[in-house]
């Protein structure tokens, strides 16, 4: 799978036949790392399998959740359209592999293609989106809030009209970073819903009771 297939551009494009034909497929383990933060990078990548994650490390040492970036997300563009250092630390959260361009290539196809220019916008403005949304939902919800909005964005089953099965549950330090709260306030919140019967732990993972937490606020 290539630029083309993954960003839906038409092969034939100039421009994104030159990011085709002038990539390589990196492999990273689990937990690699495939940008430091505040680095200089010469190149940009696209998440062809797995999952990557950004994090933004403070001048504290605190780690800050900032997104996870899965088959069809770009790493490194704004470095490379703003010739700037890299803003996240960004690794793998499981196997993944990339497709890698020399920062001098992908600048050459977004100038040689509209469609891929295009491309890039509609997933910046996406990105922009959404972390106004994660900003918003921060400052104005409840920690409580914030714990059950970061777990219906991981992988669940739909289990009737009012509830979700988290089927991988990270651990309470794994969100804490997501919600962008101390470990302790976190593991706080996760006991006051798991008491009030809106979290629930089954041997198929963790159930989410919509219902019973909208009945609650």
């Amino acid at each position: 799978m290539k630029w083309s297939e993954l960003l839906s551009v038409d092969p034939s494009d100039p421009g994104i036949g030159v990011l085709n034909d002038h990539s390589n497929i990196r492999h990273l383990q689990k937990n690699e790392t495939l940008i430091h933060q505040d680095e200089r990078i010469d190149h940009v990548s696209l998440v062809k399998t797995g999952m990557l994650q950004a994090r933004f490390v403070t001048f504290e040492g605190t780690e800050v959740w900032l997104a996870n970036l899965p088959a069809g997300a770009i790493v490194g563009e704004i470095s490379a359209l703003c010739d700037r250092l890299s803003s996240a630390h960004v690794s793998a959260v499981e196997p993944t592999q990339v497709l890698v361009a020399p920062r001098s290539t992908f600048l050459n196809a977004m100038m040689a293609s509209s469609a891929f220019g295009l491309a890039i916008a509609r997933i910046l403005a996406a990105r922009i989106a959404d972390t106004s949304n994660s900003l918003s939902s921060h400052v104005a919800l409840k920690i409580e809030d914030r714990l059950l909005n970061a777990l219906k964005t991981m992988d669940t089953i739909v289990v009737g009209d009012a509830a979700i099965l988290v089927t991988s549950v990270p651990a309470i330090s794994e969100l804490a970073v997501r919600i962008h709260a101390s470990r302790e306030a976190t593991s706080r919140a996760y006991t006051r819903l798991t008491r009030q019967g809106v979290l629930e732990k089954t041997e198929e993972g963790l159930l989410v009771k919509v219902s019973d937490r909208a009945a609650q606020v």
